[in-house]
Formats: C-alpha cells, structure tokens, sequence
C-alpha cells in the first residue's frame, strides 16, 4: 500500500497481491405463450384482459473464490462453490376497464394484475387506478393521477444470497405507488412545446436490499427491509430551433431503507441518485434542413457506496458526480421513388467530448489488517462513432 503526496511516496507499508477468481456459468431458457384482448363495448367503454404463461429453465455453477498474497502469507477472503438447477412455471394474466365520456375530458381505467409461481406457490394481485382529466382551458392541460399495488414475482438472482446459497423463502417485493402530474401543450414563438412535470411517493415493504460489488448485485435473499421512494421529475420538449426537436429536463429522486435488527435505521438505497438533469439540443443548416447538429449533455449527482458485507458502513460514502456531453453531425440523404429505400442516414458522433473520468463502480481490495480500500472504475473515455441507417 502506497500513500503519496502529490507525485512523491511518502512510506511504502506493505506490497501484496489481492486475487478474485470467478468461473461461473448461468443459463437461462425462458419461454412464454400470451393472448391480450381488446372489447369496445360502446364509445365511452373499453375492456381488456389477457393472460399466459412462462415456463423457466435455469442452471448456475458458482466456482469463485478470493485471497490475499501479502509477505508469503496468504489469507483466503472468499470462497463459494456451489451448482443449482430451477425449474418453474408462472401464470400471469391482467384485466383493466376504461370509460370515457362524451367529450373525453374524463378518463378512468380501473384494472388489476394478476402472477402465479408454482415454485415459491405465492400468487400475487395488483389492483390499479388511473384518472386523467383534460379541463377546457386556453392552453391544453392533462392532469393525471396513479395509484397501486405492486407486487413482482422474485428472479433466480433474487434467491442467491451473498454466500451462493438459495433462499426458497424469498417472496415478493412489495410496494403501493401514488403519482400525480401536469402535461400542457404550449405555444411558443409560434412552435409547439410540451411541458411535463409528475411527482411520485412510493411506500416499500418486504424489500430484498442489495449490495453493488463492482458490476455485480448482489442480493441479502431475504425480505428483510422497508423503504420509501420520492421524487419529482420535469420535462420540457419542442421546436426550440423551427424544425428540430430539443428537450431540458430535471430529476429529484430520494430512496432510503431501513432493514430489520439494524441500529443504523434509514440508509441510502444503491440506486439514491439526488439529482438528474439533462439537454438535447438540435439545429439545422437554414438553407439545407438535411445536415443536422445535435449537443446532448447530461449531468447526475454521485450513487452512494460502501464496503461489502458492512451493515455499518452500506452505502454511507458518496461517489464521485455523473457528466457527459456528446455531438453528432447527421446526413440525410433522401433516395428516388423507384429506389427500395426511402432515405440513407450518416452520423457521425463523438461521444464523451470532454473525455470526462466517470466512476461507474468501485472495487474495493482488503489489506491482511482488514482495512477496505475503494478502487474506481471507470466508463469509456472519448470515443468516435459511425453510424448508417436505412429507411425502408
């Protein structure tokens, strides 16, 4: 272990070698049969329903295992070996009853979902409501509202907990849901825009919490949390430049935990990022609305982090912030009537302009004293990217 100041070391504490080694193999054969119906009783009502079923087939041979090599001395960290086989069939089906009236400036759709899995023998239902209300204003305004149950059946990783083993006990997550928002259609310098913004608030229980190890999840297999998720999202898209569609958006999100015989009560969810916003702006040459130019930037607040197999310290630290910005230059080129293919697209596009360092995850290397050391792991630098489309 290094510690340096600057360019220079400082003291030199130890060398050593922290090993993983990983060969596992995952097989999945899903198949799945569905019939979805529609029946327009009258103008004003709507029934549909549908139902299947899925038929899954899945393998997993774990070979893994990790040590650290440090002055001759070696200390296995990890080591789990193990070989499953999951057979299952699930039913699924939905129904969902809208009525509109006369002028449509009322809408409700009333339904529920329903899923059966033979292997865990727990059958779920999820009623729904919607409502959307079109008032007769000058500017043309959606008011919507949402709330329901959700529940989901677990998949195979969900079972596996962090030692490679199966928790057949493991049920759904759970979750009642309540969302609100405005659409309004705008006009602007003689353009159309569309201004979107939805608030949510979701209530979570029987939570199964995960751990992110570097680009792996994995599962605690255990309904052993509750939780809440918050947030806001807002939206702006239309013709900012006459002929091109550009957007800005922003996203407040807030998920927290708490899970069962832990002091530390509420911590960050793995997926907490506060802060979201991001651009797309296109233009055209004035005279030739073929040649195109698009600047897309996006920017995110840090998710949090923190060792594996820590309850203390799970997603205490805050990574480092999210920001990118790409260009792309884009041809079109329309072709004859008598040609097969309507129109040949060329883009070109750089991506990462900036060549900014974002962390996407961190691995984290333990000393032979135990202490964890964060190791970032980086997305793509700068790169450069051709594309050709074909319309038909």
């Amino acid at each position: 272990m290094l510690f340096r100041s600057i360019d220079k070391c400082i003291v030199t504490r130890a060398i050593g070698t922290h090993y993983d080694y990983g060969r596992n193999a995952l097989n999945v054969h899903i198949s799945t049969i569905e019939n979805r119906n529609e029946w327009l009783i009258n103008s004003n009502n709507l029934f549909e329903f549908g139902f299947g079923m899925s038929h899954q087939n899945i393998t997993d041979d774990i070979n893994e295992y990790g040590f650290i090599d440090s002055a001759d001395y070696v200390t296995t960290t990890t080591y789990i070996q193990n070989k499953f086989s999951v057979s299952s069939d699930n039913y699924f089906g939905y129904f969902q009853y809208s009525f509109f009236n006369q002028d449509s400036s009322h809408i409700l759709n009333i339904g529920s979902r329903f899923n059966y899995m033979d292997w865990t023998d727990q059958l779920l239902l999820s009623p729904r409501v919607q409502y959307q209300y079109r008032p007769s204003w000058s500017v043309p305004t959606r008011i919507n509202f949402s709330m329901g149950f959700y529940h989901q059946h677990p998949q195979y990783r969900e079972f596996r907990n962090r030692e490679g083993e199966i928790n057949k006990d493991v049920t759904a997550q759970k979750s009642l849901q309540f969302i609100t928002g405005i659409d309004r259609f705008l006009t602007l310098w003689g353009r159309p825009f569309i201004f979107t913004t939805q608030a949510y608030y979701k209530h979570l229980w029987d939570l199964n919490p995960y751990e992110i190890d570097n680009v792996r999840i994995r599962y605690y297999a255990d309904n052993i949390a509750k939780g809440y998720t918050s947030g806001l999202d807002i939206r702006i898209n239309g013709e900012f430049i006459a002929g091109t569609q550009s957007w800005f958006s922003l996203g407040l999100l807030k998920t927290m935990e708490d899970i069962e015989n832990d002091e530390t009560g509420y911590q960050r969810r793995p997926s907490d990022q506060r802060i979201t916003m991001g651009a797309f702006l296109e233009d055209h040459l004035p005279n030739d609305p073929s040649l195109r130019v698009y600047l897309n930037l996006n920017f995110g607040s840090g998710y949090p982090f923190g060792p594996p197999n820590n309850s203390v310290y799970r997603n205490t630290f805050s990574g480092d912030e999210y920001y990118r910005i790409d260009m792309g230059l884009t041809k079109i080129l329309p072709m004859s009537d008598s040609f097969f293919v309507k129109n040949i697209i060329f883009r070109l596009e750089v991506l990462n302009v900036l060549q900014a360092d974002n962390t996407i995850s961190y691995q984290w290397i333990e000393d032979v004293n135990g202490n964890n050391l964060a190791i970032p792991n980086s997305l793509s630098a700068r790169y450069f990217n051709l594309k050709i489309i074909c319309n038909l």
